[in-house]
């Protein structure tokens, strides 16, 4: 009578082959390719595959009518083909055991399954990734200090930038989205862009040209950085924080040369007056992303997440190297991290930033399929500033364009009890974020925060105290 590991043997190729025609069948043609490599290393592992059988932990056979998963084939696969044991996984392999498995993809989650634990976005947590043991890692706004998002195309850099961005809006920072590649709602792959788009400094649809990329980061470098230079030396608050979220960069400054001069600048002195880059690129080598201005200001990239594809970005950024094994893991999820909270890079997985998370955070789509996009006829060059620090005096903002039809008729207002809340449990910070982002007065708090004349009036006069400054009669 055959032995298991006979039978195996005999029978192994047909399953092979099944596998094979049955993961083509799903579409999954890296799969196909995967199982048929695994064939002559199966007869080598013949007890450990028989392992497998055994509990059960193979894909579905051909004896089985349904289609095998895909994810769980490619893990079959790439098992076989690193030598790895499922009894190492269930048992422990010791530390010289040849057959010691790699670390396991954790199943993705979204930025939704986050939010219905309850949690909510302040300016002392902003969400980051979740760490291998479970942990979730934050830090602060201010320990941001410049972000990195670096890896391979369509890996996860865009979601991140969702992630990062709704929370920050959600806690009213001022943000300024600058991709060149921007849509309203990607259609390709179901992103709602829309719920940002009130809570941003400006539409980005008016940002995409590179000329106004161009103008917006010079304002920001000169005289945006010299008006808060110049309240800092007068002792006072220097003004809301304020990120630049710049995507597609190499794409940019191949355009625009002059760019990477500010954010050099910016790399080097905005931290200190509230001015904070997010930039991300598929490198940050030299060539590609600072040709002009070297190497060192990559120094100052404090929080980097990076998606795997680029060995060297990944020494420089994360300040050591990721093994061959781990780089396969990244992406779409997995990510290398280091920040204030994680000085040591470590394996982490970030949230899918799905649109539900934004409706909950920042509210409704706006979105309205047509065939052709209203755009304002406007001078993408107009200077039109707006004071955003009226509190403060000076004008210290970034120069604006008028909003589109679609966004005037919006409001702006977190999500808050029937009755509104009491002035004394509002975050000072969040208050005074508000105020400087335009709610500056009275009546304007009272809107905004659903609140009665009186809270909102002692609202005014703890932001007045903070800032130390008199308080004015208002209406």
């Amino acid at each position: 009578m055959a032995t298991t590991r006979q039978k195996l043997l005999l029978a192994t190729p047909t399953l092979i082959v099944a596998e094979s025609a049955a993961a083509m069948a799903h579409g999954g043609g890296i799969g196909a390719i995967v199982a048929f490599g695994a064939a002559g290393l199966a007869y080598a592992y013949a007890d450990e595959i028989s392992a497998m059988f055994q509990r059960g932990d193979t894909p579905a056979g051909p004896d089985q009518r349904a289609v095998p998963d895909r994810q769980a084939l490619k893990d079959f696969g790439y098992r076989l083909l690193n030598g790895k044991s499922v009894r190492a996984e269930r048992e422990g392999a010791p530390p010289d055991d040849d057959f010691a498995l790699a670390p396991a993809r954790e199943a993705r989650f979204t930025f939704s399954d986050l939010l219905a634990t309850g949690w909510r976005p302040s300016y002392q947590q902003i969400f980051l990734a979740r760490l291998e043991d479970g942990t979730n890692v934050f830090i602060s706004v201010e320990q941001a200090v410049h972000i990195a998002l670096a890896g391979s195309t369509r890996q996860g850099k865009t979601s991140i930038i969702r992630q990062l961005l709704a929370q920050l809006c959600y806690i009213g920072c001022c943000c300024v989205l600058l991709d060149p590649h921007y849509t309203p709602y990607d259609v390709e792959i179901d992103e709602d862009w829309t719920p940002y788009t009130p809570y941003l400094r400006f539409d980005p649809l008016e940002c995409k040209s590179y000329d106004r990329i161009e103008q917006i980061m010079r304002h920001a470098a000169t005289t945006l950085l010299d008006q808060r230079k110049a309240r800092r030396e007068q002792s006072k608050p220097v003004g809301v924080p304020t990120f630049l979220v710049i995507d597609e960069y190499p794409a940019v400054i191949a355009e625009k040369p002059a760019v990477q001069k500010y954010v050099a600048k910016l790399l080097r002195e905005g931290a200190k007056y509230k001015i904070f880059l997010c930039i991300a690129s598929q490198d940050f080598q030299v060539k590609t992303v600072s040709p002009q201005a070297g190497g060192a200001i990559r120094d100052n990239y404090k929080t980097v997440l990076y998606v795997g594809g680029d060995k060297t970005t990944a020494n420089v950024l994360l300040d050591t190297s990721v093994s061959p094994e781990t780089e396969t893991m990244l992406g779409k999820g997995p990510v290398m991290l280091r920040c204030e909270a994680v000085k040591k890079a470590a394996l982490a997985y970030t949230a899918f930033t799905d649109n539900a998370s934004l409706y909950l955070l920042l509210g409704p789509s706006t979105y309205q399929p047509s065939d052709q996009l209203h755009l304002q006829d406007d001078d993408p060059l107009a200077e039109n500033f707006i004071n955003a620090d009226t509190d403060l005096g000076g004008e210290d903002d970034l120069p604006t364009l008028k909003r589109t039809p679609q966004t005037e008729g919006l409001t702006i207002a977190p999500v808050m009890i029937e009755k509104g809340p009491k002035a004394a449990d509002i975050d000072i910070n969040i208050l005074c974020a508000c105020w400087n982002g335009g709610a500056n007065s009275v009546s304007k708090l009272e809107a905004l925060f659903k609140m009665s004349h009186g809270k909102a009036y002692k609202a005014y006069k703890r932001i007045k105290a903070h800032t130390q400054e008199p308080v004015e009669e208002q209406e």
